[in-house]
C-alpha cells in the first residue's frame, strides 16, 4: 500500500521441535542440555537413598521430543514415557513387587 517492496518471512518459535521440514527449532538444544541436568540430578538423587528411584517430568505439548532426547543422551534412563506412546498400567505394573526399576 506504502510503496515499499517488503518480504516477510514467518518463523514459528517452539522448542518442542515439533515443527516438519526444520531439523532444530529454536531453543531445542538449550531445553535437552537443561533436561540433561534433572536427568543426572534425579540419578544423583535416587543413588543416595536405598531403594530410591528418580521420577523427572519434562515439558512437551504433544510431542516427547525433549524427553526422548535427554534419555538417549543420559544414558542413565530405564524408563521413558512419552505422550505418542499411550501407556496402560495393567498386569505386572499393578503389583509393587514388579514396579522396581534398577538405577545404573
Amino acid at each position: 500500500r506504502s510503496g515499499y517492496v517488503l518480504s516477510v518471512a514467518g518463523v514459528p518459535k517452539t522448542i518442542d521441535n515439533d515443527i516438519d521440514l526444520v531439523d532444530r527449532s529454536f531453543g531445542f538444544n538449550t531445553a535437552v542440555t537443561e533436561a540433561l541436568h534433572a536427568v543426572r540430578s534425579a540419578k544423583t538423587e535416587a543413588m543416595c537413598a536405598p531403594n530410591g528411584i528418580g521420577v523427572v517430568k519434562l515439558m512437551g505439548r504433544h510431542a516427547g521430543f525433549i524427553a526422548t532426547h535427554a534419555c538417549l543422551a543420559s544414558g542413565d534412563c530405564d524408563l521413558c514415557l512419552i505422550p505418542e506412546v499411550p501407556i496402560a498400567l495393567t498386569g505386572a505394573f499393578l503389583y509393587p513387587s514388579f514396579r522396581t526399576f534398577t538405577i545404573k
